[in-house]
């Protein structure tokens, strides 16, 4: 079972537009463009198994 927290930062390194938006609304012009970067070269994510607590995973971005 995934965590919201964890849902959000896969959104947000795979460029998915509204996963960037949620995360910058509080952020300064320039962090905006910047974060919107991502958006053009996106991160492959992937979500493996996790050592430690049962049912966790580990998030590889590429």
């Amino acid at each position: 079972m995934t965590s919201q927290y964890e849902r959000e930062l896969r959104h947000v390194l795979a460029g998915i537009p509204t996963g960037v938006e949620a995360v910058i609304k509080s952020c300064s012009v320039e962090q905006k463009e910047r974060m919107r970067l991502v958006l053009q070269r996106p991160f492959l994510v992937v979500r493996a198994a996790g050592s430690g607590i049962e049912g966790s995973g580990d998030l590889l971005a590429l």
